[in-house]
């Protein structure tokens, strides 16, 4: 199996923050401007709902 090179974000979301999804944009823009891949970005919660 060959997997595609890509750019492997991960963001520790420690609380409910609604400006987040804005600056996720900007961050995967950001990033797939300056490596010319394609971005994944993973936010890990320590609880439901801040990841809801």
């Amino acid at each position: 199996m060959n997997a595609e090179p890509c750019v492997l974000a991960i963001e520790a979301q420690t609380k409910r923050d609604p400006d987040k999804a804005t600056n996720w944009a900007y961050y995967v823009a950001y990033l797939r401007a300056t490596y010319d891949l394609p971005v994944l970005l993973v936010a890990v919660c320590r609880d439901r709902p801040t990841a809801d």
